[in-house]
């Protein structure tokens, strides 16, 4: 069987004379391939192209020459079961193709270096663009940028009739499957093939992928334009932060808000508040619909700091307790049925009960004054110590995430100068406390945990069963054991030392307006971990620099003996 490669870009047949033309013939087996290149143009690159036609689908010399179609074929064909002729276009007549799910070309020029020097070793796959003589690239955007670059007039083409949904397909898959596509250039492809009428099911077959794979693929592509472009580089945003946008969907506020922040230092704050943001407005929506269920009695309220005449000073309910449990355990344990439930403005829910009757309110008229300074303590107390829950939940986040990537050096530097804060620090008065109680142990541990993906074995105290502290012996020999483990040594001493940093820092270590000492110290700790890598979001920077010690008073450093809290 011989074969014949017309590579003059002449589409309709062969009519050049032999003055016009070289002859290049390659046996391969029982068939001859036949190249008719012009005289002198391109060599390299019909040398190049016949040592790669020996792998190439051939088309008998007998069979009919390749002809313009006047638009593309409806009937729906399998590309890889069709028979293409090669040909050399006009690197002009090739058009991108506006559906490609690569965006971004990116540099070329080592591919053009390499075309100028060896030629195209792949051929371009094209489609005929309809009513036209030009052809939309569907395999090759990359090639034929690279190829004008390095001064080519043609490119060798493999010429497909494709229906517009084959098209895409073929774009998709050849693409995942070289792995050039960012997550949103992948989503943006499945989206389109959905559009086009091509299920879930087939999409996973065709892509080698599964139906979960697609699904999240799709979820992210929903995301809307207005919202991407609010992000500097949405383009090379990673899987993960595409997924938590797409979780807002339905919050096109927050979904934006979030977007502005996507790649830079606020992101993981940002979005850290959005959820609980969320989680807490679910609360809200079961207690309001609790509430009025048992008919209880609701006053609105500007805050829960400010006493109400007649009542005892507020409390707040807790938003990680279903309400109705807290006030059936409000009502075991003496509490008033009268009870009134105060919410909040800023949508935190409270409770004040009446004083007994009969009492005489000139005691708490005398006292209104200082029971208004003290309600402004326990508020900015209150802030402080929220603060401080999350921006330990930010970092403990953010070591979990990143500890196994770090490298010796800047571990080292950072055991050292967590061993000279704990064994130096910076008061002047003489050396800091090497250590603490057991609940401050306990918190070390608890700290640890949150910084690992495998706890500790014992989690949590329960004096039932006679674990009244973490820092019990099971514990103990786990963490011997992961320190002894080869090449594990440095960096689980260096996760114990943050942790026993991390549990020193309380919200009063944040806002003490009598001394900056431990603000300092604080500062210390940010710039070890900035050593590893850690960015500290704004508001942290804020807080680093004294916005929270402005108001406030130094408290005991118990975070959990205040009830006032939110």
């Amino acid at each position: 069987m011989s074969t014949i490669i017309n590579t003059t870009g002449n589409t309709t047949g062969i009519t050049l004379t032999k003055a016009d033309w070289n002859a290049t013939h390659i046996d391969n087996g029982d068939s001859r391939i036949t190249i008719l290149a012009p005289t002198g143009e391109y060599p390299q690159l019909v040398a190049d192209l016949a040592l790669h036609l020996t792998t190439i689908t051939q088309t008998p010399i007998s069979g009919t020459p390749h002809r313009r179609s006047p638009k593309p074929s409806t009937k729906e064909r399998d590309p890889h079961e069709m028979t293409p002729t090669i040909t050399l276009i006009d690197v002009n007549r090739l058009k991108p193709n506006p559906n490609n799910p690569r965006k971004h070309i990116g540099d070329v020029t080592s591919l053009a270096d390499s075309i100028r020097a060896h030629g195209i070793q792949q051929e371009l796959v094209v489609t005929p663009i309809a009513d036209t003589d030009d052809y939309r690239v569907v395999i090759g955007h990359r090639r034929l940028a690279a190829a004008k670059q390095a001064g080519l007039r043609q490119a060798p083409c493999k010429i497909l009739d494709l229906t517009p949904k084959a098209e895409r397909e073929l774009m998709l898959i050849e693409n995942t499957q070289r792995s050039d596509l960012t997550p949103i250039e992948e989503a943006d492809g499945y989206q389109g093939l959905l559009d086009l009428g091509t299920t879930i099911q087939d999409m996973a077959q065709k892509t080698g992928r599964s139906t979960d794979f697609v699904r999240r693929r799709l979820k992210i592509a929903r995301i809307p334009t207005l919202t991407r472009d609010l992000t500097a580089d949405f383009n090379q945003l990673s899987l993960t932060d595409l997924d938590a946008l797409a979780e807002f969907q339905d919050d096109p506020d927050t979904q934006q808000q979030l977007a502005r922040t996507a790649g830079t230092r606020d992101w993981q704050w940002t979005l850290n508040q959005a959820r609980e943001t969320r989680r807490m407005n679910e609360w809200r929506a079961t207690a309001d619909q609790w509430i009025r269920q048992a008919g209880l009695k609701t006053r609105k309220v500007k805050d829960l700091w400010a006493n109400i005449d007649g009542y005892r000073h507020p409390h707040t309910w807790q938003g990680d307790q279903p309400l109705e449990t807290q006030w059936k355990r409000h009502l075991k344990q003496g509490g008033n049925p009268d009870t009134i439930i105060l919410i909040c403005k800023k949508g935190a829910y409270g409770y004040a009960e009446p004083l007994p009757a009969g009492t005489v309110d000139a005691k708490e008229a005398e006292d209104r004054e200082r029971r208004e300074q003290a309600a402004l303590e326990r508020r900015h107390t209150a802030e402080a110590r929220k603060f401080a829950a999350t921006s330990a939940e930010l970092r403990l986040q953010w070591i979990r995430m990143n500890h196994t990537g770090w490298h010796y050096g800047p571990m080292s530097r950072a055991i050292e100068t967590l061993t000279d804060m704990m064994l130096l620090g910076r008061s002047t008065y003489g050396f800091p406390r090497a250590g603490g109680d057991s609940n401050w142990e306990d918190k070390t541990i608890t700290a640890y945990n949150h910084m690992v993906k495998t706890p500790l074995p014992v989690t949590e105290k329960n004096t039932k069963e006679g674990v009244y502290h973490l820092n019990g012996e099971e514990n103990t020999n786990e963490l011997r054991h992961r320190l002894d483990k080869p090449g594990s040594h440095t960096v689980q001493l260096l996760l114990l030392l943050l942790a026993r940093r991390e549990a020193s820092i309380t919200g009063a270590e944040w806002a003490c307006k009598y001394s900056r000492q431990d603000l300092d110290i604080i500062n210390d700790y940010y710039q070890v971990l900035e050593t590893l890598g850690y960015q500290a979001s704004s508001e942290e920077t804020k807080a680093l620099n004294g916005s929270l010690i402005e108001g406030t008073k130094e408290d005991d450093g118990h975070a959990d003996d205040d009830d006032d809290a939110e």
